[in-house]
């Protein structure tokens, strides 16, 4: 039960795909696995982890144990250390994947990534958990390969739901061979989180010799008393991030040809000025462990940015802290014309790019680049002393909402296109993290509120479009509490995302409870915004969506004609929300047994669907799946055969194989398999998209019952909102 709709911004005109997805096909979706390897300085020398580093080589090329873990505070190197050995691994022609386990909703992506870039084929797909089938493919891997999980600061999550990660039946489990390796990065120290089989490496702080050789190759100059070395690096506790920030700025102090006598520029004027209260020297037991010698650091580091560089450089890093700690997509949230909006008149993208090089080169932030995307981050620490130090002026919520709402992908895609779901990943976390603001900060004006509101349920919409139902709905359930307690319950973003929870609600299959918020939605969008609004129609056609899914074909039948009736006067006929009634309408037919007139109307809009949305758009391969359908309910089974199978290898890269759109396909091919008598396949395929099904829609969802029955699915879902 597709709805293809999606309202565009005011003032926005969203564009006929029809050049851009026919002419071409749409970039795959998974997360990236590519190693960031942007952030190692190929001229800065690791110091002082030769003794780890020999011993994850020697596990690299095949002797010793396989999983290892490198576990100590922010800053003290992780990352470093694993970048060398991924450095190490590529010269020697390993194959790297970088995966990131930040959170369960990322960890998830990537791994769903690692399954599609491992080649899991449909014969090891026919047992149960993603995680078997992860170890599986693996296991017959031939080449030699490094696996990094960055930032596993909960080793549960690596888990993935199966008990203990020491059970080892996880993501990350006991691997016996040769060929490959795990090496894990994480800020857990506890011993019991993580299993016997996993060796464990604590990346401690440097010792003197070491830590002030760091210094040194950050300052790039020698001429300073090793004596006063040796005491500024025991002041910044040996930490290498610190080190790299105060490396940073010694450096930069001494690139002028009019030095400031006010700017320390030797390793005794740093240490003075911490020694004369110039640098706050913060209780450490008030911040998370390694941040004090941050701190003193950051000060020096901030107060030369004041001194050197202009204004937006300050802003930029402000603005920076308090979004969200994600990466932040650079051209699509933070560019001038969004910056240009709000009370940063005047600022281009080459000053933008100036101000983002000074912050780099003082080590503040990493510029990084993935698969064409730009993005700008902050270690974590940094970040905390950031948020600390530069609190957030009072219109900066204003300012931060506005890059969010004004960004290209909430203002000019729609998560119904598969092929902007990396963007939308991208801008997610910082759409959230306004609502997160914003619940903390009552008082707003309301059009921040209401911007902040459209940008987080698109973000939330098109987690469910990925599958993710139950944070999806985890997020509506926030947004509807800001948005009723700053705008109140017929504003038009407090009823978009009751709207959009009521969807998630009919896509786990609790038909009741979403005809209800339906109901409510409906009758608040008649009386405040009318009949014809888009809006207004949209409520009426999920509401005959439920009646249908009911049984209530009738009154379904009635809803949609005049749905339909509405749309094209509004819309036009070959509009993709037009399309979409035409599309319910067919499904009706077929399921009131008119296989015929299903059959003529699918093939009609599926002309029409993928003229103007490609043939990869998520409609057009709904509206293929029921053709498929409708040929298996007409017994042309070699006929439905081929068209299940070209919707069910597209499904397959494009959303993965645990995502509901997939699955569903996968029952509908397991039952035409059993017709054409081939049953034991059949039957292992069955049992196999039943055990994935319960886990990812649960037991007692429609679709996972007609699994367990033997049943056809229908196979659409309110996917797009």
């Amino acid at each position: 039960m597709v709805e293809q709709s999606h309202s565009p911004p005011d003032g926005v005109v969203t564009a006929d795909r029809s050049e851009r997805a026919v002419a071409a096909d749409q970039k795959a979706t998974a997360a990236s696995l590519t190693p960031p390897m942007g952030r190692r300085n190929p001229h800065l020398p690791i110091r002082g982890r030769d003794l780890v580093l020999k011993e994850l080589s020697g596990a690299l090329a095949g002797s010793g144990p396989r999983v290892h873990v490198l576990h100590g505070l922010s800053g003290s190197g992780k990352s470093a250390i694993a970048l060398e050995l991924v450095q190490r691994a590529l010269a020697a022609g390993v194959t790297t994947w970088w995966a990131k386990a930040d959170d369960e909703p990322s960890l998830v992506e990537h791994m769903r990534a690692l399954l599609r870039r491992v080649g899991v084929s449909d014969v090891e797909m026919l047992s149960g958990h993603p995680a078997d089938h992860l170890w599986l493919a693996l296991a017959n891997v031939t080449t030699r390969w490094l696996l990094v999980i960055d930032n596993a600061d909960d080793p549960a999550l690596l888990a993935a739901g199966t008990g203990p990660l020491a059970d080892g039946r996880g993501w990350v489990r006991p691997y016996q061979g040769s060929n490959g390796m795990v090496l894990i990065m994480s800020r857990s120290s506890d011993p019991s989180g993580w299993g016997h089989w996993c060796v464990r490496h604590k990346v401690d702080m440097l010792d003197e010799a070491d830590a002030v050789a760091v210094l040194r190759d950050h300052v790039g100059v020698d001429d300073d008393d090793p004596q006063d070395a040796r005491r500024l690096v025991d002041r910044l506790g040996r930490l290498p991030l610190a080190l790299r920030l105060a490396g940073a700025y010694l450096s930069q102090a001494r690139d002028t040809a009019w030095p400031d006598p006010a700017v320390p520029s030797t390793f005794r004027g740093y240490l003075d000025a911490v020694d004369a209260g110039r640098v706050a020297l913060r209780d450490p037991d008030l911040v998370r462990p390694g941040q004090q010698f941050v701190d003193r650091a950051w000060d020096m580091s901030l107060d030369l940015l004041r001194r050197r560089e202009p204004p937006l450089t300050i802003t930029l890093l402000r603005l920076a802290a308090h979004l969200a700690p994600a990466p932040m997509p650079c051209p699509d949230v933070l560019n001038a014309t969004c910056l240009n909006l709000t009370g940063l008149p005047g600022t281009t993208n080459q000053q933008l790019g100036r101000a983002a090089a000074a912050l780099r080169d003082l080590g503040l932030i990493d510029l990084l680049s993935s698969d064409g995307r730009a993005s700008l981050a902050l270690h974590p620490l940094v970040r905390d002393a950031a948020e600390r130090e530069l609190p957030a002026e009072p219109g900066d919520l204003a300012v931060l909402t506005t890059l969010v709402r004004r960004s290209a992908t909430v203002t000019g895609v729609t998560p119904d296109d598969i092929s902007s779901w990396p963007a939308w990943q991208s801008v997610t976390p910082h759409a959230l993290h306004m609502i997160t603001m914003l619940l903390r900060n009552p008082g707003q004006p309301a059009q921040v509120v209401e911007d902040a509101c459209y940008a987080a349920n698109f973000a939330a919409r098109s987690m469910h479009a990925r599958g993710l139902y139950l944070a999806a709905d985890a997020e509506l359930q926030r947004i509807q509490r800001l948005a009723t307690r700053d705008l109140g319950e017929r504003n038009g973003e407090t009823l978009r995302a009751l709207h959009y929870q009521a969807v998630v609600h009919h896509a786990r299959g609790r038909y009741r409870e979403a005809l209800d918020a339906y109901e409510k939605v409906y009758a608040a969008r008649h009386e405040v915004f009318g009949p014809d609004d888009v809006e207004t129609i949209r409520s009426r056609h999920y509401r005959a969506l439920v009646w249908h899914e009911l049984g209530r074909h009738a009154e379904a039948q009635a809803e949609y004609e005049a749905v339909l009736a509405d749309r094209i006067r509004v819309r036009g006929p070959d509009d993709r929300h037009t399309l979409a009634t035409r599309h319910n309408l067919a499904r009706l037919k077929q399921d009131t047994g008119r296989l015929a007139a299903a059959e003529a109307d699918y093939r009609a809009i599926l002309d029409a669907q993928q003229r103007t949305m490609g043939p990869d758009y998520r409609h057009t391969l709904a509206t293929r799946h029921n053709l498929a359908l409708c040929l298996h309910a007409q017994n042309r089974l070699a006929e439905a055969q081929a068209e299940y199978d070209e919707v069910y290898h597209v499904e397959r890269r494009l959303l993965g194989d645990e995502h509901p759109d997939t699955l569903a396909i996968r029952a509908n091919l397991a039952v035409l398999a059993e017709a054409r008598g081939h049953v034991a396949q059949a039957r292992r395929e069955r049992d196999s998209v039943f055990e994935a099904q319960c886990r990812v829609l649960g037991v007692d969802h429609p679709e996972t019952r007609a699994t367990r029955q033997g049943l056809v699915h229908r196979g659409t879902r309110p996917g797009p909102l």
